[in-house]
């Protein structure tokens, strides 16, 4: 059973990975997270253990894994209505993680469409200053669509920046509203900012099918498998991997196990180049990092 990637890996979506963070959901009131490990494990959860830059990258080197996102994420509580510990990370608490890697790790700046010029500020530093590669949006909790006009002033800027945006579209896992992660959304976003690259993440489920339509029509559309396991995706979303999306896909974890994702990902019987590009390539390319590695 592989356990760890056939070639360096990037995971495009991922997390904060420090001891104080990882503690940080399950002692405040915002119970998002731990109502929704209930539903999925049946039991009373648990913080995940946290690791220092060090020991995480020694992690990554285990698993053949070459870079790892870390997206500053900035999501709000639908119930309580304020931003949540431990998914309210700024780029600077970012940045200070993982700056002693500046080769393995790459930053994503956060958004928060309550507090546009902050925000633009803060992306604007995170970017120019301080290397961040690009954005990432959770859109759920502040009950927003990814069209809504509160989010095109960050599209805007990662435009005229010339860095990818990525959002969370499909449902929400989370006590959130779903609706608003329709990914069909993305088509309005696409059509007015034709030169920003976006990328749907959690593969759009339920909606997989929306999510490959728009990857396949807007050049600038690229479809994320982070968030659910390769055991589970959906037929069509195993055969746009392997057929005409397979230079339209982006590997990522969403935190879970990289073991796990490796060892199911070698079970599905994909084509190696398709592989080769999902879990590299791709995410050498839209974010201009690395190498592509020559076919063997």
């Amino acid at each position: 059973m592989a356990t760890k990637a056939p070639v360096p890996a990037i995971d495009h979506m991922n997390y904060l990975f420090t001891p104080d963070r990882a503690k940080e959901d399950w002692e405040s009131d915002c119970d998002e997270f731990k109502t929704m490990a209930r539903s999925i494990f049946h039991r009373e959860p648990a913080p995940r253990p946290g690791w220092t830059p060090d020991e995480y990258v020694k992690l990554m080197d285990e698993h053949n894994v070459d870079k790892v996102f870390i997206a500053s994420v900035k999501m709000m509580s639908w119930r309580n209505k304020k931003l949540m510990p431990g998914w309210n990370i700024t780029a600077g608490r970012t940045y200070e993680a993982i700056k002693g890697h500046p080769n393995r790790f790459v930053g994503l700046v956060g958004y928060n469409p309550l507090r546009i010029r902050e925000s633009l500020q803060e992306m604007r530093h995170a970017i120019q200053d301080l290397g961040f590669k690009g954005v990432y949006v959770h859109t759920y909790g502040y009950g927003f669509a990814p069209n809504h006009r509160s989010m095109y002033p960050c599209y805007a800027l990662a435009d005229e920046l010339g860095v990818p945006v990525s959002m969370q579209v499909g449902h929400s896992l989370e006590r959130m509203p779903s609706e608003v992660g329709r990914p069909m959304y993305m088509d309005d976003i696409a059509l007015e900012f034709p030169t920003l690259n976006i990328i749907g993440s959690h593969t759009g489920w339920p909606w997989c099918q929306e999510l490959e339509a728009l990857a396949w029509k807007h050049d600038n559309v690229f479809f994320g498998v982070d968030a659910h396991l390769p055991r589970y995706w959906e037929p069509n979303v195993k055969h746009f991997i392997n057929s005409r999306g397979q230079d339209k896909v982006i590997w990522g974890t969403n935190g879970m196990e990289w073991e796990t994702h490796f060892a199911q990902l070698a079970e599905l019987g994909l084509r190696e180049s398709a592989v080769k590009k999902l879990i590299r390539d791709n995410a050498v390319r839209l974010y201009k990092i690395g190498a592509v590695l020559p076919a063997k």
